[in-house]
């Protein structure tokens, strides 16, 4: 990673972080602000205690949260004569190579597996780094780095609007080193993604400052240690209900939810080649909505979770209709040739692992 003299590294030592001047001893480079205009990128540099260029000064308050998470709170001042519009970039760079990333609710390692159309990997396919809104992420503009023993994530404050209606993304360097970013506001590039596997042009908001004027906001960076390897989500999940504490009542009662539920899986079960079974989803029209004429578990076995539903609302009422759609019988009979293909499946797996384990005991035995 080249240095920037006009940042700070953070160095990590298992338990929380702290500030210091050598590269070899950091996880992260919190960069000098970026300040974009005109679509181009300018980076400020060290003054006066904070950080300036052309018409904008930057101070810049550091606070230590303790447990490995930093706020930072960046007030920007145009001190010029004109107004300015303009965007204020965050961006931190790792020391180390990430074996995995995540942009929560987003991107999980850049989307690679599947066929749909969703926004893969870093860069589009015409080279633009993808940036997204914070209304996209569970956490504001929330993006994680991580090894197997260092995580780092980068995630905007909401204090204010100011601070909150933002941007992230992550850029790759050549190094294999990334660097997470925070815009502010709301940039959705290069393209918008509006629909599943759909979009549209790309959407840009700004900073307009007359002479004089300011726009403050701030920032949360946690380093930690990953309890297990890929988990290094979950301390910033954990920091973040602390941060973000949920505020909203609940609108329904856990009762009036369980029959809308009840309901929902009822209205599933459709007549399907002579017996009754759960469609996986019904899709919205513009006169109503209609079923998916597909039928099986489902991703995630969300029609398991229906049947087991059903199941458990005739242990609480009685209702012997609930059962209706799995007669008895058919609890204990098998299509034609299942059984065949599931033992010539299944069986080369059982006869490994029962060498496997003999091999094990003998192991065991002898040594």
């Amino acid at each position: 990673m080249d240095a920037n003299k006009n940042g700070r590294y953070v160095a990590y030592n298992g338990i929380d972080c702290a500030f210091c001047t050598d590269v070899s001893d950091s996880v992260v480079l919190i960069d000098a602000p970026i300040i974009e205009e005109g679509g181009n990128e300018m980076i400020c540099a060290e003054c006066d205690g904070g950080y300036a260029i052309g018409a904008y000064s930057i101070s810049e308050k550091t606070e230590q949260l303790g447990d490995g998470l930093v706020k930072i709170t960046r007030k920007l001042t145009n001190i010029s004569d004109t107004e300015h519009t303009f965007k204020l970039i965050f961006a931190l760079r790792t020391s180390y190579k990430p074996s995995k990333y995540l942009i929560p609710c987003v991107s999980y390692n850049g989307n690679e597996w599947g066929e749909g159309k969703e926004p893969k990997g870093l860069v589009s396919e015409d080279g633009e780094l993808w940036v997204h809104s914070y209304e996209r992420t569970s956490i504001p503009s929330c993006t994680l780095t991580e090894t197997k023993d260092v995580a780092v994530s980068l995630f905007a404050s909401n204090e204010t609007r100011e601070s909150l209606v933002s941007a992230c993304a992550i850029k790759p360097h050549a190094d294999g080193t990334l660097e997470q970013r925070i815009y502010w506001p709301i940039t959705e590039a290069p393209y918008t993604y509006c629909d599943n596997d759909k979009y549209t042009d790309r959407y840009d908001e700004y900073i307009t400052l007359g002479a004089g004027e300011s726009f403050e906001c701030a920032a949360y960076i946690l380093v930690s240690k990953p309890k297990y390897e890929n988990y290094g989500i979950i301390d910033t999940l954990d920091r973040a209900l602390d941060i973000f504490p949920f505020e909203h009542e609940r609108n329904r009662s856990c009762e009036e939810l369980w029959r809308l539920g009840i309901e929902y899986s009822r209205l599933l079960l459709r007549e399907h080649k002579g017996r009754t079974v759960f469609s996986t989803g019904i899709h919205p029209t513009a006169n109503g909505y209609y079923f998916v004429p597909h039928y099986e578990v489902g991703w995630c076995g969300q029609n398991i979770m229906n049947a087991r539903m059903l199941v458990l609302e005739y242990l609480r009422t009685g209702e012997k209709k609930l059962l209706q759609a799995a007669p008895f019988k058919e609890m204990f009979t098998f299509p034609k040739g299942m059984l065949k293909k599931y033992f010539k499946a299944a069986l080369p797996v059982t006869l490994n692992e029962s060498a496997w384990a003999l091999g094990t005991v003998t192991y065991s035995w002898v040594f």
